[in-house]
This record gives structure tokens, C-alpha cells and sequence, in this order.
């Protein structure tokens, strides 16, 4: 039985750390991803006032 406890609290200690590691990943893609979509939108109004200063054709 105190075996089972100890490799029970191994296990959660274990999901904890890899849970922590997973964050420490997931922040910083999570804030490329929203970064990216600020620029891809900074892209595409740059874009369309371009085209609104430009002849027809040119």
C-alpha cells in the first residue's frame, strides 16, 4: 500500500511538471499566434490603402 501512495504521488508530481513545462510552451506560441494575426491584418490595411492611392492599372 505505501508503495502504491508513493508511486500515486510520483505520478502527480510527474503530470504537474510535465503540466508546467506544456505552459511554459504553449504561452509563448500562443502569443506568436496572436501576433502574427495583428500583423497579417496590419498586411492586409496596408494593402488595401495602397491600392485606394494608386490609378487604376498602375
Amino acid at each position: 500500500m505505501m508503495s502504491q501512495n508513493r508511486a500515486a504521488t510520483r505520478d502527480e508530481l510527474l503530470a504537474s511538471h510535465h503540466y508546467q513545462e506544456m505552459k511554459k510552451i504553449d504561452d509563448p506560441l500562443q502569443s506568436n499566434t496572436e501576433l502574427t494575426a495583428k500583423v497579417h491584418e496590419l498586411a492586409q490595411q496596408s494593402h488595401r490603402f495602397t491600392e485606394r492611392l494608386a490609378p487604376d492599372g498602375e
